[in-house]
């Protein structure tokens, strides 16, 4: 069967987002007059749900803040950035989307960060780049349950099976073995192997349609 659509990740599949996540929460923490917010601390934090930062946030620094307004500022702090300061496009992301877009493939941003931070990076892609995009808040169950690829294959119209999911994280790769697409895993600089996925290369910019549509 065909592939009819590649539905992508966001944060270190199509952006490189983590060094802003950093730098928001190094700011955060600065305004508090805190312990400062290492690059240490800022990876322990990675891939966790945003609650669980806020949380070490907090505790790091000594107070006994709302984890929600926490999460709050740093959704606006990560969102202003990519307004201001451009969104840190992957290399090779755009031309593989203008490329799946030319072959007539559809394309999908699936996400477990929230809407908006996915609405500056769909702008920043351009009209009519991405078919559709489900964002962390949008479902019940998030990744690593499979529930936001069967929902972007539904409103494409399609069967998950004609779908190639395209991710970087285990919750991630997780969701997308579980909703039955075919699954490219990205190794990242550090070579994560991922046994479970049909095709594994090192970052978005080294897949061509060709390879998707082979996988």
């Amino acid at each position: 069967m065909s592939i009819r659509a590649v539905l992508f990740d966001m944060d270190g599949t199509l952006i490189d987002s983590e060094p802003r996540w950093q730098a928001s929460e190094a700011a955060i923490m600065e305004s508090w007059g805190g312990e400062a917010w290492t690059p240490e601390l800022g990876r322990s934090c990675t891939g966790q749900p945003l609650r669980v930062t806020a949380r070490n946030m907090l505790d790091h620094a000594g107070r006994s803040g709302d984890e929600v307004a926490v999460v709050d500022e740093l959704l606006h702090a990560m969102a202003t950035s990519y307004r201001r300061d451009g969104v840190p496009w992957m290399p090779g992301a755009l031309r593989l989307l203008a490329g799946l877009r030319q072959a007539q493939i559809a394309t999908g941003l699936i996400s477990s960060s929230y809407r908006i931070l996915l609405a500056p990076v769909i702008d920043s892609a351009g009209p009519d780049v991405f078919d559709v995009s489900i964002a962390g808040d949008e479902v019940e169950r998030a990744k690593p349950h499979p529930d936001p690829y069967l929902c972007a294959a539904s409103r494409l119209g399609l069967d998950i099976t004609e779908c190639v999911v395209v991710e970087d994280s285990a919750s991630g790769m997780a969701a997308a073995r579980a909703s039955g697409a075919r699954v490219v895993g990205l190794s990242g600089p550090l070579g994560h192997a991922w046994p479970e996925a049909d095709m594994t290369v090192r970052e978005v910019g080294d897949l061509t349609v060709e390879a998707l549509r082979s996988c």
